[in-house]
């Protein structure tokens, strides 16, 4: 279905600049009247003289009197009063901490953005760094590219922690240049076959997941500050400090432009956009004014939803209802019914709401996700019940706090990952400082009552630069797939398979965990066999490396008669000779000699008892011969009395041998024999038949002639 897209977008056009006039809003509310934007559109047919406005300096309109304080219970229903302005005040960063390392469960990836090139070249590199979980450094996805923004999207992946929760991550990525320098990503956003990268000058690039430029957008002069799809991937709608609102068609030649001369924040378009013909989206900024721009015949109208809350930093639309974050808190609206269903208030005594981005994520239609500072919050809408009045309300579902600020939060099943910020506001001494000490950030594994599983740390070139509102974390459910933005990068994370599991352990070292993940018909079992045993008999742990050979090998007579050479060359066949096995499997003649001949040298007693028990399964003549060409001072060493009694059990043994092949030969001889005769006695039989038939036949033929005759 892409594709298509990628080649229509690719015709797309300039179009004409229409002032299109003024049709009433769909939607009740307040209507903006100085905020209501001029509306370029390209692309369609249209017989409106153009019409340009020049983009006026934003101001701040001032906020209303009274401001509506939510106040909220987990597991109550979320309630509006009236109330005066919360105070809020900064608070100091948390120390980072390492959480309980388990198996990874993810995996990430990373992409390159390339300088002055249409299409981003897609490169892998190894993994990155980071605790486990859920990620790893490098190994599911592969690599996301950029285009031409002179950077590059890191890529890692995240490898498995610890078990004993170590912080420690590995460093083996590549350096990828160049770099990303003045053409910085801002924000991103992300559809089922392909994502949105916004940048600080303006552009916009499409891409998909394996990192090649599909189309590019140069549709704002500043920063990029949110990017919205909507259900279908045919629309995209962006919003930038430049004032612009602009919705470009991503199958068809139309781009609509909406001016508001002010900063716009957030804007987030209709799911249903392309199913409507109100063409609706939702948009906010400094103003304060929460709008929805909705399409009429002539004009397209903004009605305002909300204002006198501060500034509009989030909004997210799903299904019938709208999110969004302003300074004193979370409020929801239901499109339906036109009305606000919830409010959720900012925690007392937080930061300062433009230090740390709000993070909303609808996990379905029902359930709203939201990260803010160090808190999460889980809400869920619900319906009145019968007796009250019909429509909906916002209850909070669970809450925690975090020791670290919050960058981005996605569903994962039934648990949550964050993207953590993390960093040290104090000296080793508890002083503050003026410059705070920034880490990496961090992929958190979490259930949705605050309980850390995994903490993966993700290398991001340049990451002191950055603040928490540099990051953006969004996720796919084709996959699913976790996207962590860093303005000079992007780290893909996804569920790791069983074969990345394995290859983790194996790095780890825990090859015992690793077999017992692995099936026996895999190709990796063997090849985790032998890495063990390797890894053992390096160690001199020659004990357990046998009882891992009894244990693992089974019915495989390759693998047996390999270690038994293995062991032989390093001087432990002692240790292994008492598990050999003789019958399933078998092993080949040449085994059985040769480690006879091993003990024929070093422990005659120990050669006499496998000869002893092994008396058909090796070559008695090699070991005759073997025997004639020990020296008198082998004799002496190895002991004459155990020497010549040993050679007198392997000559008795090889005379019995003869006898035996002796004795065979006659029988062989005699069967042949005894063949030819029975050959003969048959042939006898056959040739008696035929004369009795031929004797009843003249017998026949007589009778027939007295017949006739009388």
């Amino acid at each position: 279905m892409f594709k298509g897209a990628a080649d229509a977008v690719k015709r797309a056009t300039a179009g004409l600049t229409t002032a299109p006039a003024t049709k009433k809003s769909a939607i009740s509310g307040t209507d903006a009247d100085s905020s209501s934007p001029t509306i370029a559109y390209s692309g369609g047919a249209s017989s409106y003289v153009p019409q340009q406005r020049p983009v006026v300096a934003a101001t701040q309109q001032p906020a209303a009197p009274t401001q509506q304080q939510a106040t909220s219970t987990p597991g109550a229903a979320v309630h509006s009063t009236p109330a005066d302005a919360v105070g809020l005040s900064s608070t100091t960063s948390p120390q980072p901490a390492v959480g309980t390392a388990t198996a990874p469960v993810l995996q990430a990836t990373a992409q390159v953005l390339r300088d002055s090139t249409p299409a981003c070249t897609a490169t892998q590199t190894t993994p990155g760094g980071a605790a486990y979980s859920t990620p790893s450094a490098s190994p599911a996805v592969q690599s996301l590219g950029l285009p031409s923004v002179g950077s590059a999207l890191t890529t890692g992946v995240l490898p498995e922690s610890d078990s004993n929760n170590d912080d420690e991550w590995e460093e083996d990525e590549e350096e990828v240049e160049p770099q990303l320098k003045s053409n910085n990503a801002s924000c991103i956003a992300i559809y089922a076959k392909f994502l949105a990268l916004g940048t600080h000058t303006g552009k916009i690039f499409i891409l998909d997941f394996q990192g090649n430029q599909l189309i590019s957008f140069e549709s704002h002069d500043y920063t990029v500050n949110e990017i919205s799809i909507d259900g279908t991937g045919h629309y995209l709608a962006s919003c930038s400090d430049d004032g612009r609102v602009v919705i470009n068609a991503l199958m068809a030649k139309e781009v609509i432009t909406c001016e508001y001369h002010r900063p716009i924040k957030a804007v987030s378009i209709d799911p249903n956009y392309i199913r409507k013909n109100t063409r609706q989206y939702c948009v906010g900024g400094s103003s304060g004014h929460l709008m929805v721009n909705v399409k009429g015949i002539l004009k397209a109208k903004d009605v305002v939803i909300h204002q006198g809350q501060g500034a509009i930093h989030t909004i997210k639309w799903k299904g019938q209802f709208i999110a969004w974050a302003s300074d004193t808190g979370i409020r929801v609206w239901d499109v339906s019914s036109r009305q606000q269903i919830g409010a959720i208030p900012r925690e007392p005594g937080s930061p300062r709401p433009d230090l740390y981005r709000c993070c909303l994520c609808w996990e379905d239609e029902r359930t709203l996700i939201i990260g803010w500072a160090d808190g999460v919050k889980i809400c869920e809408v619900k319906e009145r019940p019968p007796t009250d009045q019909a429509g909906f309300f916002l209850q909070i579902t669970a809450k925690f706090k975090t020791d670290f600020f919050i960058s981005g939060v996605a569903p994962y099943g039934t648990q949550l990952v964050l993207l953590a910020y993390i960093e040290e506001n104090t000296d080793p001494e508890g002083r503050p400082v003026v410059v705070p000490e920034r880490y990496h950030p961090e992929l958190r594994l979490m259930s949705k009552s605050g309980r850390e599983f995994v903490s993966d740390a993700i290398e991001v070139e340049g990451y002191k630069d950055y603040h928490a509102t540099a990051y953006r974390l969004e996720y796919s459910l084709k996959g699913p797939m976790f996207f962590l933005m860093a303005p000079k990068g992007i780290v893909v994370a996804r569920p790791r398979d069983l074969d990345d599991h394995i290859d983790w352990l194996l790095e780890k070292h825990k090859f015992a965990e690793a077999l017992m993940e692995c099936e026996h018909e895999t190709k990796k079992y063997a090849r985790i066999v032998e890495i063990y045993l390797n890894d053992l008999i390096s160690k001199q742990e020659y004990t357990k490396a046998v009882r891992v050979c009894v244990e693992t090998f089974g019915s495989d007579p390759e693998l047996w008669e390999k270690w038994i050479i293995t062991f032989t060359e390093h001087g432990q066949l002692a240790r292994l000779v008492d598990y050999i096995p003789t019958r399933n499997p078998t092993l080949k003649t040449v085994t059985y000699t040769n480690v006879i001949l091993y003990f024929l040298r070093c422990d005659p007693d120990r050669c006499l008892q496998l000869i002893s028990a092994w008396e058909s399964l090796f070559d008695v003549k090699e070991i005759f011969i073997a025997m004639k060409t020990i020296t008198p001072t082998e004799k002496h060493k190895l002991g004459i009395a155990q020497v010549e009694h040993l050679n007198g059990t392997v000559s008795e043994l090889k005379t019995q041998k003869e006898l035996v092949a002796n004795l065979q030969q006659a029988l062989k001889e005699e069967a042949a024999k005894s063949k030819t005769y029975q050959a003969d006695v048959a042939e006898l039989q056959q040739h008696n038949e035929r004369l009795q038939r031929e004797k009843r036949e003249t017998e026949a033929a007589l009778c027939e002639e007295r017949i006739c005759v009388a």
